[in-house]
């Protein structure tokens, strides 16, 4: 049993909640934080805990990470 990731409309998160395991919240009230702790408690039996942390390592490993910020600079310099 793993934990479902639930996550504020910040930043890239709307990528990451498309992942199966994953809840957005758009909305800051009680109706709509409620319907999103229903979703979650009912998936968490259904959750795979490796399925959350393959989530966590393709979003935020520190080397893919790295890699692309590396790439970045190099674009940006290389257009100067």
């Amino acid at each position: 049993m793993g934990i479902p990731l639930v996550l504020s409309d910040i930043g890239d998160a709307a990528i990451i909640a498309q992942e199966e395991a994953c809840y957005l919240c758009n909305d800051f009230n009680e109706t709509s934080d409620n319907e999103i702790i229903n979703s979650a408690v009912k998936s968490a039996s259904e959750v795979d805990a490796n399925q959350i942390r393959d989530i966590a390592i393709r979003y935020f490993n520190i080397d893919t990470g790295v890699s692309l910020y590396h790439k970045a600079y190099l674009d940006l310099s290389s257009s100067n």
